[in-house]
């Protein structure tokens, strides 16, 4: 699973770790796209990527 996150979303983060550990899956946080990439003041984007995810869980 993949998803982008700004920095200051809090509740993001804690979203996507625990989804994580409750699976039993990799985390993984990458920058993906800066903020010079938006208009105004949009943070950049951090990519999340969880896996593998067991395909038999319930």
């Amino acid at each position: 699973m993949e998803a982008t996150v700004t920095p200051d979303n809090l509740a993001s983060d804690r979203l996507f770790t625990a989804f994580a550990r409750d699976q039993g899956a990799d985390l993984e946080r990458r920058p993906l796209l800066g903020e010079e990439l938006f208009p105004l003041e949009h943070q950049a984007e951090v990519l999340y990527r969880i896996g593998p995810l067991d395909q038999q869980a319930q």
